[in-house]
């Protein structure tokens, strides 16, 4: 994934299954990624790790080839997808920490494109 060479990015998870890109002004994306079984679809997993599904809180989005599910306020963005043999779920979040205003939109959006899978 691509991000600005001015933020910083930080391993939070054991084994690289999540990392911080931070903007160093209280913004930040994370990226996290939860093993998938059973290779269910973004959508289908989704809904069965919440209690509380509701399909209208998503929109579904293709991102080049990738297939994703994206929530309505467009600051998280869920994928499914293979490396090594094995299946992943991907999320994509923006946080724009206590602010009213979403800085880094454009960058969310960029990050989102850039996105690889690299076995």
């Amino acid at each position: 994934v691509y991000y600005p060479a001015t933020w910083q990015a930080r391993n939070l998870g054991e084994g690289n299954q999540e990392v911080i890109f931070d903007s160093g002004v209280g913004e930040f994306i994370g990226i996290s990624v939860q093993e998938n079984p059973n290779g269910l679809s973004a959508l289908d997993w989704y809904s069965q790790s919440l209690t509380d599904f509701n399909s209208y809180v998503l929109q579904e989005v293709n991102l080049g080839s990738i297939q994703a599910i994206k929530s309505l306020d467009g600051f998280s963005l869920y994928f499914s997808g293979t490396n090594g043999g094995k299946n992943y779920i991907y999320t994509l979040t923006y946080n724009i920490g206590n602010k009213t205003e979403v800085a880094y939109k454009t960058t969310f959006q960029m990050m989102q494109k850039s996105f690889e899978f690299i076995p």
